[in-house]
Order: C-alpha cells, then sequence, then structure tokens
C-alpha cells in the first residue's frame, strides 16, 4: 500500500509507531498549507513536543523566518519519487533554535499533496565541521588570517604571528593601518585592490613583499588576498595567505650571484684572450722591427757618413719596438688566470648543479645520461671555472643539435679516474653531427669557431682554464656519434 494510503488507513498512534520503526531520523508530514500531519518520536524529541501536540502546529511554528508562500512555491517544485534538500533552523518548544538539514519528497496522492520532511539536528555536525576547520586553519602550513572589511582582525593562525614575528595584539594594531613601517616598506593596504577585490573585478591577488618584523631581521613573503562572500554574493571579510619565501629567495639571489660572477669569469677571459691573441700576433712585427733596427744601427755605427741624428732615430725605433712588446708582455701577465681560489669538492656533484643551471639558464630542456663513478674521489680546483668550462661544452653541443635539426637534443657525461691516476676524468658526449675534420686541428685556437657569428673563443678559454687547475681538455678524435670532450682535474686526496 503506498505511504499516502497508509495515512487515510491508520490513526495517529499507529500512524506515528509505523514512522518510529522505520525511520531513525526525525520525520514530519505536513500538507501544502503547512499543517503538521504526523511525526515521530525523533521529531517530538527534537522539537520537544508532545505527540498531541504536534498536530495543532503548522510547519511556520517550528521553522525559523519562514516565509509560507515563498516555501509552497518552492514545495511546488517537488516531483513524486525526487526530493529536495534545504537547509535551515528548526524551534523547539522552547523557543532556541537548531540548524537542520532537511530532505523533503512528496507522497503520491492525487487529491491533495502530502510532503514528507526527514531532518536530522545538525549541531554536532556543526560542531565537527568547525572543530575540523580549527584543526585545519591552526594547523596549516601557511599562515592564514580572516580580516573584517573594516580591516579589524578575525582571527588567524599561529603560522601567521610567526612569520610576521608579532604577537596576534600587535597584530590586529598592524592590520588596522596603524604601525606599519614597522611591518614592511610600502603600505599594508591598497584601496584600488581592496575595491577590485570587494567587486570582484579581481578574484584575488598575490604579491611577493619584503618585510622587516619587529626583532630586526629582513624577511621575504608571498601574500595572497581573497575575499569570503555571503551566500548573496555580498563580500563577508577578507582571507589572507602568507607564505614565508624567504628561503627560496635567499637561493635566487645566490644563483643570481653566481649567475653574474659566471658573465664576470668569461669577460675576463674574453678579455685575456683577445689580448694574448693580439699580442701573439703583434709580437712577431715588432721583434722583426728591433731586429731590423738594431741591424741598421750597427751598419751605421760601422761605415762613415751617416749622421748622429740618423743613428738616433734608428737606436729610438729599436728601443720603442723593444718597449712595445714589453708592454704587451706585462698586460698578457695581469690578466692571466692563475687558478686561484682552488677548493676540494665533489666533481660528480658539480656536474650534476651545472645541468640543471644551464637547464634554467638557457630555458632549455634536454636529456642526460649520467654515468658518473660514485668511487671517484674529491678533486682539487676552481669550481666556478670548472663549472664554465662544463657550461661551455654543454652549450656548445646544444647549439650543435639545435642548429642541425635535431629536436630532441641529449647528452652522455662519464667521470671516472684518469689514464693517469692522479687526475679525474670527465666526458661530454653530445649527439650532434661532430666536427669536421678540417676543423678540429684548430678548434682550440683563438677565432676559430664552428659556429655562425661565433667569436671561436670559448673552448680556447675553456682550456685555458682547464689548464689553469693543472688539467688538460681535449676533443677525442674518431668519437661517434657526435663530439666528445674530455678534461682531466687533479684528484685532492693524492696529492
Amino acid at each position: 500500500m503506498p505511504l499516502a494510503g497508509l495515512v487515510d488507513a491508520l490513526d495517529k498512534e499507529e500512524l506515528r509507531s509505523l514512522l518510529d520503526a522505520a525511520m531513525p531520523d526525525a520525520l514530519l508530514v505536513h500538507d501544502h498549507a503547512g499543517r503538521l500531519l504526523a511525526a515521530n518520536q525523533e521529531a517530538c524529541r527534537c522539537l520537544g513536543y508532545h505527540p498531541g501536540e504536534i498536530s495543532q502546529l503548522n510547519i511556520a511554528d517550528i521553522s525559523r523566518d519562514l516565509d509560507i508562500a515563498a516555501a509552497q512555491s518552492l514545495w511546488l517544485g517537488v516531483e513524486p519519487g525526487s526530493r529536495i534538500v534545504l537547509q535551515g533552523h528548526h524551534r523547539r518548544k522552547d523557543g532556541s533554535f537548531f540548524p537542520v538539514d532537511v530532505h523533503l519528497g512528496l507522497l503520491d496522492r492525487a487529491e491533495q499533496r502530502l510532503y514528507v520532511a526527514v531532518f536530522r539536528d545538525a549541531t554536532e555536525a556543526l560542531r565537527e565541521s568547525e572543530a575540523r576547520f580549527r584543526a585545519t586553519f591552526e594547523q596549516a602550513a601557511v599562515g592564514l588570517a580572516h580580516v573584517g572589511l573594516n580591516r579589524r582582525l578575525l582571527r588567524a593562525n599561529d603560522k601567521f604571528c610567526e612569520i610576521l614575528g608579532v604577537s596576534r595584539d600587535a597584530l590586529r594594531v598592524l592590520l588596522s593601518g596603524e604601525g606599519e613601517g614597522a611591518l614592511e616598506e610600502g603600505s599594508w593596504h591598497e584601496p584600488a585592490i581592496e575595491e577590485a577585490l570587494l567587486s570582484g573585478a579581481r578574484g584575488s591577488v598575490s604579491a611577493e613583499r619584503r618585510i622587516r618584523p619587529p626583532d630586526g631581521r629582513t624577511a621575504w613573503i608571498n601574500v595572497t588576498v581573497s575575499v569570503a562572500r555571503n551566500d548573496d554574493g555580498s563580500p563577508y571579510y577578507f582571507i589572507v595567505v602568507m607564505e614565508d619565501i624567504t628561503q627560496r629567495k635567499t637561493l635566487e639571489e645566490k644563483s643570481e650571484e653566481h649567475g653574474r660572477q659566471m658573465d664576470a669569469l668569461m669577460k675576463e677571459q674574453l678579455i685575456a684572450q683577445t689580448a694574448a691573441a693580439l699580442a701573439h700576433e703583434l709580437n712577431q712585427p715588432l721583434e722583426a722591427i728591433a731586429a731590423y733596427s738594431e741591424v741598421a744601427l750597427r751598419a751605421m755605427q760601422s761605415e762613415s757618413g751617416w749622421s748622429e741624428q740618423m743613428q738616433r732615430a734608428v737606436l729610438g725605433c729599436n728601443l720603442q719596438a723593444q718597449r712595445a712588446g714589453q708592454v704587451l708582455h706585462d698586460l698578457i701577465g695581469q690578466l692571466r688566470t692563475e687558478g686561484d681560489d682552488k677548493k676540494i669538492f665533489d666533481l660528480n656533484t658539480l656536474v650534476r648543479d651545472v645541468i640543471e643551471r644551464v637547464r634554467t639558464r638557457e630555458s632549455l630542456n634536454f636529456q642526460v645520461r649520467l654515468m658518473l663513478d660514485p668511487a671517484l674521489p674529491q678533486v682539487v680546483g676552481n669550481p666556478l671555472q670548472i663549472e664554465k668550462v662544463l657550461h661551455n661544452l654543454l652549450r656548445n653541443g646544444l647549439d650543435a643539435m639545435l642548429g642541425a635539426g635535431i629536436t630532441d637534443p641529449s647528452f652522455t657525461i662519464a667521470s671516472h679516474r684518469g689514464a693517469d691516476p692522479l687526475m679525474a676524468e670527465v666526458s661530454v658526449q653530445d649527439m650532434g653531427p661532430g666536427i669536421p675534420p678540417e676543423l678540429a686541428q684548430v678548434l682550440f685556437r683563438p677565432f676559430r669557431s664552428a659556429k655562425r657569428g661565433g667569436l671561436g673563443l670559448g673552448l680556447s678559454i675553456s682550456r685555458s682554464l682547464i689548464h689553469a687547475q693543472g688539467g688538460q681538455l681535449w676533443l677525442e678524435r674518431d668519437a661517434s656519434p657526435g663530439a666528445t670532450f674530455r678534461f682531466t682535474v687533479p684528484i685532492a686526496d693524492e696529492l
């Protein structure tokens, strides 16, 4: 028999007993006018009414701020076999309210619409939800704060206060717009941004800020601000999420400084190699001038007829040629890299670090097959200079592979003890087109390059840097595929 038939066939006591047995949750039956027709024992207990009192009530008597006309329009949308879920508050007999979740269904009855409302006291669920929220809020790994639209602090977790190095009372002062100078450079509140958030023009705003907490340290934070809204869409309060990014910023600054050192080293080497190449080319004609002028001067002194003035001129030419040669020699001596700042370090670690730095700095993705000897002893040398050599070899290999149309560039990099047991050896092999034989013979000479527009100083500089460590750099002949460069560095524990 349909439930609608049961309402007609059973008296109220029988219906209540049936509902008590079948339904552990609170259950009410009402008509379209809102009159309560039946209630089970759980509903009576929750509402605080005796069973006989329920039938004297309307649904509006137990609901807070219920508009019957609006409710009836909503009820008309309930179809047989379906249900709607509502949230609200019910009023007890003593006048107190409690939150409820209501599942409303329609009884299949032709002559009258009857509704079954199953509800549950949501107080405990709400309490559990609030407890979970508080636990999540307090235990979050980032700083969280809720700030009222009047810029007054509503709540903040311990992490938020810890990042800023202030108490909650001091935080209230900071967020209210007072005492901002102790916290950061610039204003904590930016009216234009707040207006964009409140109006909904922007969903959230993030910014990195440098702050100066009261303890005197300098820190970096990432702040994201959004707006919590009411059900009608109106702004409720600001949600501020704060992350301490001081460590990340410190690493970024170190990386930038490292890059500047690499660039400075390259500039120094470019100047030194260019000067050395020019000096080599100029020394020969200067030596010739000095030699010829010396021969001419001796001939003048052995023969009569040459004026003293002419002899002084030839002597001056000889002296100036020698002086120019000495100036070039002194200049090269000042620019020469002697491999200072040598340290003991792990070569395998340096190789891995360079690979990641090249990927980041060059914004290129490439594959590397590493064959590093885990038993390789530490080496001694200037890590920055060796890093520059590795960077040059990787950069040259990438240019060669990309220039040959290879879309997935890759390297094989290996480390092991060299043929000389006192040296560690590193090989860098690319999968490019290789080095033409005619170029391989002059590859390490200045101003010889396989790249169009290249200065031809990269490999010359690299060889000079490796020589400064006490090692060697060479191209492996007949290697296939691609090009393979090898260099050695002294092993520290063997020195």
